[in-house]
Parts: structure tokens; sequence; C-alpha cells
């Protein structure tokens, strides 16, 4: 496991001399060491068809079963994410399907290298005659997003979900990595068998495209540049006349742990954040930069009132400016230990 930010940092200079930290690259898989899985159509029960088991907004997922040669039996059930219509911007030109590949290899190149209990484990990317791009393989989960588990789930321990997304986020920290988009759909649920026979669910943060390393040369990590509610002010660039905010600024830890807490606001009261502002949703952007719209109690109560004690922690995790957030360490200390006593940081470059 990497402990340190300086081993994280070693391990991605170690590469052939005078290599650029931007030219280190995520482990290409051998195509045969994956078995798509046909997709299961309840109206082709006997169907062998490769298809996407699932479409998010920019890419297919594809599940497979995967053996490496220190494994035995029938190998992990593992999914493949293949960003959609990837192949047409290089069709016909082995040239240009080259440089996808690179520029994928350096894009997840971070996210390869991260062993945490509740990070979601990258294997590497896989070159498919069967697929229509290359693909990323991580493991499969059954419980799916936060989203798709607390649908299926309803009831599960809520404060320990938003702990061990922290204690995921603050391992990242600590390394040195940011997230750069963190947000329920990005947070998968795995499970664990207890000594006693219960069953505990916990969080696996996942889909590090945006993640780089703080303050490294050939790392500086750009926003997202698309809408989304769960950046922070300093990142939102909005122009009425332009539709859509846009976000062009440099992320940092503390970005990170303003989008933590709408993770966590999300995961105690039950409701997507800004669901129930009484306005329209292109107006919310501007609302959170220019009058410093937030989620309040009274309109996102909590789902048990023995998680008010999360209030104070949001609203330390979402102030307006940057240098005035707590740390992602102090937000899990807190969560960790009700009724504590803690004070924000204001060390602008610990964030």
């Amino acid at each position: 496991m990497l402990a340190t930010r300086e081993q994280l940092v070693k391990e991605l200079n170690t590469c052939p001399e005078g290599k650029k930290l931007t030219e280190v690259e995520l482990e290409i898989l051998p195509e045969g060491a994956l078995e798509l899985l046909p997709s299961e159509h309840p109206q082709l029960p006997n169907s062998r068809m490769v298809t996407s088991i699932a479409m998010g907004g920019f890419a297919d997922i594809y599940k497979a079963q995967m053996k490496s040669k220190s494994e035995k039996g029938n190998g992990r059930t593992v999914v493949v994410k293949v960003f959609r219509d990837a192949h047409l911007k290089y069709k016909g030109s082995p040239k240009a399907k080259a440089e996808y590949i690179n520029g994928l290899r350096r894009e997840y190149a971070v996210w390869g290298l991260l062993n945490h209990k509740n990070i979601n484990l990258l294997d590497g990317l896989v070159i498919h005659r069967d697929l229509p791009s290359p693909g990323l393989v991580s493991e499969f989960k059954k419980h799916g997003d936060l989203t798709e588990f607390t649908r299926n789930r309803g009831s599960y321990d809520r404060l320990h979900m938003g702990r061990g997304v922290a204690c995921g986020l603050g391992y990242l920290h600590s390394n040195g990595v940011i997230h750069g988009d963190l947000t329920v759909l990005n947070i998968l649920v795995d499970e664990e068998t207890r000594a006693d026979g219960s069953v505990t669910f916990f969080p696996l943060i996942t889909d590090f495209g945006k993640s780089r390393l703080m303050g490294e040369d050939g790392f500086t990590t750009k926003a997202p540049n698309r809408a989304m509610f769960h950046l922070p002010p300093e990142l939102i660039d909005h122009d009425p006349a332009e539709g859509d905010p846009v976000t062009n600024k440099v992320l940092t830890f503390a970005s990170d742990v303003y989008s933590f807490a709408l993770v966590l606001l999300e995961i105690i009261t039950g409701k997507v954040p800004y669901s129930q502002e009484n306005m329209l949703p292109r107006k919310i952007p501007t609302a959170i930069t220019e009058s410093a719209l937030r989620p309040t109690l009274a309109k996102y109560p909590v789902l048990d009132p023995s998680y008010e004690f999360c209030w104070p922690i949001l609203e330390a995790c979402w102030k307006g400016k940057k240098e005035d957030r707590i740390t992602i360490q102090e937000a899990h200390d807190h969560l960790c230990n009700p009724g504590s006593e803690w004070k924000a940081s204001q060390n602008a470059e610990k964030n």
C-alpha cells in the first residue's frame, strides 16, 4: 500500500531515465486474460451475444471474467469501461488509435497505482477484438454505485458509509492525489462479512479520470468541463448568456472536500443536493457563486436525528472560500468522534 505522497511520486518516477511524469502509463492487459461475458437478456436466455450491461453518459460497461497466472479456478468478475464512439475518432488511422490508447494510459496511470480498502482497484487497459475500442478494467461490484445501492437496499449504516468515503478520500489526499469528480455516481458499494456473521457495506471511490498528483510538473489538474452542482464556487465560472456553466480553474484538495460534503449530504438525507430549491436548475450555479446558496437543514432534514451532528461538518466543508474549509482528515475525525471539538484549518497550502 502506498503510505505517503513521496512513495507515490517515487512509484511514478520508476520509469526510463528522462521520461516525464506525464508519460507514466497504465498497464495493458493481455487480451487472453479476459473472457467477455454475454449479456443476460430475459427474452434470449441462451444468447451468447456480447453487449454492454450498463450505459453511462459517456461510456458503456461490459462484464468479463479475468484470470491471471497466479489465480486458480474461474478467476474473478470484472467490468470493462469503454468510452462511447471513441473508435470513430481514430477509424482507419492506426496512428490516431495509438495516440488514443497512449492518452488513456497516461490519464488513468494514477488510479492504477492506488491501493486502499475504500478505493476501487484498476487492473489496467485491455484491447479486445470484441470491444469497439480499448477499455478500462476494474473490479465488478454487484451492488453498483451508491445511488443504485440506496434505491435497492434502502436501509444501511449511512454513517459508516460516509466515514468510508472520507477515509478513502483521506488516503488520496495523504498521497497527494486529487480526485476531481467526486459524486455518488463515482462511489461503488461492496460488502464484507464480520466474525459474528453479520454483513456490513462499505464504499469504494472509483472513476479517477480527472485525478492528478498535487503540485507535480505535468500533473496540473483541470476541472471537468461540464455543469456539476457538486463543484465548489471557485470552479464555477458561469456566464448566464452561455447557458450551462463551464469550469476552467485548477482543482485542489479543498474542491474535493466541498464535493465530499454534497456526497455526505445525500447519504444522510436521501435527497439530491439542490433538488429542494425553488428555482430553475440553470440558475443554481449563479446562486451558488453569487448568493452563497447552500442546502439547509430545514429543506434537507436528516433521515435520523442521530445524524444531526454531521451538519456542522457539512457547513465547514462547503464554505465559500477554499482556504476556510476543513481538511478531509478533520472531517473524517469528527465523523468518527461526534461531539469532539475541532477547529477549521486556515492553511491554504493544506487545501
